[in-house]
């Protein structure tokens, strides 16, 4: 109500009104008042209103305080213009970052859609979908294929990063399946960006062709969470509700059929994450409002028992987890309240929060290739931090100097070369996106040149698919990594 004149009124919820008669009459003010303007129309304000405020200094100045940041007013509500600039309000549902580049980062938005973004030109991100995105998914070998789901149930896909619009790609999957508001869950095969996993309300949906043909695969109440095993993809798990009981499903055949286990932890599964070494392992976080509750949960039999790992977790929602594909006992939870970590297997949490305001964190995602923690937040968008470092998976100034491979990209056959100025014993090994050794190099391998300080590996990489790799020279003290293309 304006301090001048009681007759003037501003009403926000999800639309904007004002009133000049004291609620006689009504007029629409926001975006939705013009539906074929655009995304904002001039004089509009965003819609989803969180607080109205009218200047103590200036009465007829009024800000909104909506889903699409700060809007001001300086005729009472009349006309209103965005003033976001420098600041990073974006409400995100889900995001997921590249592997073949991780800094493209992508995420699904409140009221804003489907955006993404390469963190290496800075923070300018662009829409390639609209309304309200929910799960987004990169194509590990590809990072310009982007996937995201909405909240009406459908699935999108864009080839050509945010340069192409995305289109939906749901044939075959009978949407009439879907009631209401339903956040499709989707994942991505770790090393084959043309496989995905999908669902209804009413089942799940297998696509081999980059979701432009889906078949559905199995029938279950709606399915809130997917995921294929990171350590054998032909291992996928799934989380399910039904008339207020919870279900885990696992398929041991890359999804085509499954099977109910003999357990779940219980209700609201948030997010369900598979260990990087073993199928059978895989880590469940709970949204329980009840008190003493635990909020995550590990398994080591593909889902058929399980074990709490909340320890001494702040008794508080889990909205999501992330697990270092390197070491099962590493756990990232995100929280109303922030990051916590546990290095030993959840018996001790402590926050994981250095350099990130208080802030509700609703996904997290651990990237294999860098090393990175990347979040997305509900207000304050997308945050990265290096991740707990156990392994030393870090490029160094000292020590070992000039490395190189080439060529990179390779077809399998390629050239490893350094320069060896450390005093101890060096071991050379081929790494896969998981951190995961798959060859190593003895000394009778290497072509040793002056002073036994230039050395040469001539390497061949048989019976590995194509994607990212990572050649790592280890001395006593540390490890230096390269990454490796493989490509035909």
């Amino acid at each position: 109500m304006s301090p001048n004149n009681p007759d003037l009124v501003l009403f926000g919820g999800t639309t904007f009104w004002r009133t000049d008669d004291g609620g006689t009459t009504w007029v629409q003010k926001d975006r939705s008042a013009c539906s074929t303007c655009g995304d904002t129309p001039a004089c509009a304000t965003y819609v989803d209103h969180h607080d109205i405020g009218f200047d103590p200094h200036d009465p007829d100045t009024v800000y909104s305080f909506n889903d699409g940041g700060v809007s001001i007013s300086e005729d009472l509500g009349e006309c209103w213009n965005s003033i976001n600039e420098g600041l990073v309000t974006a409400q995100f549902y889900g995001m997921s970052s590249g592997r073949s580049n991780p800094s493209v980062v992508i995420g699904g938005l409140q009221d804003h859609g489907l955006f993404g973004g390469n963190t290496d030109n800075g923070l300018n991100w662009e829409r390639w979908g609209f309304f309200d995105g929910a799960e987004t998914r990169v194509d590990p070998n590809n990072e310009n294929r982007f996937f995201g789901s909405w909240i009406n149930g459908t699935y999108w896909r864009s080839l050509n990063g945010t340069n192409t619009f995305a289109l939906q790609i749901t044939n075959g999957i009978n949407l009439n399946e879907n009631t209401g508001a339903y956040w499709a869950p989707l994942s991505i095969h770790p090393n084959d960006g043309t496989i995905l996993l999908g669902a209804t309300q009413q089942g799940i949906y297998k696509s081999t062709t980059s979701g432009t043909l889906w078949q559905k695969v199995h029938n279950a109440n709606v399915i809130t969470e997917l995921a294929f095993s990171e350590a054998d993809p032909s291992v996928c798990y799934a989380a399910s509700w039904n008339a207020g009981s919870w279900f885990i499903h696992r398929s041991n055949d890359g999804g085509d059929t499954w099977q109910i286990t003999n357990s779940a932890p219980g209700w609201r599964m948030t997010d369900l994450e598979t260990s990087g070494s073993d199928p059978m392992t895989l880590f469940v976080s709970r949204n329980s409002i009840n008190t003493g509750n635990p909020h995550v949960y590990r398994s080591v039999d593909g889902g058929d028992t399980w074990v709490s790992i909340q320890g001494n977790l702040p008794d508080m929602t889990v909205n999501a987890i992330a697990v270092d594909p390197t070491n099962d006992d590493m756990v990232y939870a995100a929280t109303d309240l922030g990051v916590f970590i546990t290095i030993d297997g959840g018996i001790n949490w402590s926050e994981f929060n250095t350099d990130l305001p208080i802030t509700y964190v609703a996904d997290i995602e651990f990237n294999p290739v860098d090393r990175k923690i990347r979040i997305g937040t509900y207000g304050r968008g997308v945050w990265v931090s290096d991740a707990f470092d156990i392994l030393g998976f870090e490029e160094q100034s000292s020590g070992i100097r000039n490395f190189m491979i080439y060529p990179n990209p390779s077809s399998g056959s390629f050239t490893i070369s350094f320069t060896n100025s450390s005093e101890s014993d060096i071991e050379v090994s081929i790494l896969n996106y998981l951190g995961q050794e798959i060859e190593t190099f003895n000394k009778e391998q290497w072509q040793v040149g002056t002073n036994n300080t230039n050395i040469s590996i001539s390497a061949i990489l048989q019976q590995q698919s194509n994607g990212v790799y990572f050649v790592r020279v280890k001395t006593r003290q540390r490890s230096f990594v390269r990454k490796l293309i493989i490509s035909d």
